[in-house]
């Protein structure tokens, strides 16, 4: 039978066990931007198997944020290490297999002309799940605006034009605003929902992204392109 002693050494080690779980939790959406979702798949799909370097893949992109999530879709659904690689650096990538967008195919390719034979490329779309993301409740009847946070102009007009997939310019009106401090759109009374752009939805503090106004512009790769890549390299 438990004593009271060691059931009180029992709850002693569950909650230290929960703040640490709590904490990695944490710093995986902190600083890779990976919710607790999607922490759970990549713990799962790592349990019992060591990735050696052969498995390694770079994911390249233009975000941090987004190479790190992009990176996480693919650990999450194969036995591959995926690392995430922004452009913003200024080195090259490290030695082995390169994934990227076609978004980017030019400018990778005129960086690390060497590399080639090394890329692969997919395309990406938007989440499709945001539409229920903003909207749990059902889509509203009357016309519904939205504001898109990007710090450049023809980088916001390009994903505006991808969000009218999700949101058909019938029911909904994209206002871009062209900012390099996504977080001043938060502090207005407005209640008009507020969606950003990968890296600027890296800039936010986790207390930022909670504000009810704030919703991620995700991008998630294209099924069927990432299954004739995983397909053409052999991965399980």
């Amino acid at each position: 039978l438990a004593t009271p002693a060691s059931l009180d050494l029992q709850r002693r080690n569950w909650n230290g066990l929960t703040d640490y779980l709590n904490r990695i939790a944490d710093e995986a959406e902190r600083l890779h931007g990976i919710s607790t979702k999607e922490l759970g798949h990549l713990l799962t799909s790592m349990k019992g198997r060591s990735l050696s370097n052969s498995d390694r893949v770079t994911v390249v992109e233009c975000s941090e944020t987004q190479a790190k999530d992009l990176a996480a879709q693919i650990g999450a659904s194969w036995h591959v290490n995926a690392q995430a690689w922004s452009l913003d650096r200024l080195e090259e990538p490290t030695p082995g297999l390169i994934i990227a967008t076609y978004f980017h195919y030019n400018e990778i390719l005129q960086r690390w002309p060497q590399r080639f034979a090394e890329m692969h490329f997919a395309a990406i779309q938007p989440d499709p799940a945001m539409p229920r993301k903003l909207f749990p409740k059902g889509i509203p009847r009357r016309k519904t605006t939205l504001f898109l946070c990007e710090r450049d102009d023809s980088m916001a007009s390009n994903i505006a034009t991808e969000l009218t997939l999700l949101f058909p310019v019938e029911r909904f009106s994209i206002a871009c605003r062209i900012t390099q401090s996504p977080a001043s759109l938060l502090r207005s009374r407005s209640k008009i929902p507020v969606l950003f752009s990968p890296r600027m939805w890296g800039q936010l503090t986790p207390a930022q992204r909670r504000n009810p106004r704030a919703y991620e512009v995700r991008y998630v790769f294209v099924p069927d392109d990432l299954q004739m890549i995983a397909k053409r390299l052999g991965w399980t």
